[in-house]
């Protein structure tokens, strides 16, 4: 019996562990839209958002530009926002501009290709 209940009692202290901190506490949806382009680097515009249940200390995404010169010709460029504090259910909105190669260029378009913050003096990922 003696057994049983310490098996029991170290499930539940484990189950309630995992359920303090879990995935959804730290959570953070963006948007990018490239406002202009034009030979050597595009404006993108950009908002964080916080979607989980506790803050997003050090917040920042490294947005990527793809030009193309038209048909297969793509160059690329990249640079990260601002490091930001997002409180719960907050966002951060603001522009940034990525320079890439010398061209000229048809089309535009912005990506996060990746995201990461600081909780309690430890890095996560988005």
């Amino acid at each position: 019996m003696r057994r049983r209940t310490a098996l029991i009692l170290a499930l539940a202290v484990s189950l309630m562990a995992f359920a303090g901190c879990s995935m959804t506490d730290y959570r953070m949806d963006f948007d990018v839209n490239v406002s202009s382009f034009d030979a050597s680097s595009a404006v993108v515009t950009y908002t964080l958002t916080n979607t989980g249940y506790e803050t997003l200390r050090n917040a920042t995404a490294t947005i990527e530009v793809e030009v193309r010169t038209g048909p297969g010709a793509r160059f690329y460029g990249r640079t990260s926002t601002p490091l930001t504090t997002i409180g719960v259910n907050s966002s951060t909105s603001g522009s940034v501009v990525v320079n890439y190669a010398n061209g000229t260029y048809v089309n535009a378009a912005a990506y996060v290709i990746s995201a990461g913050w600081d909780k309690s003096g430890s890095s996560g990922p988005f």
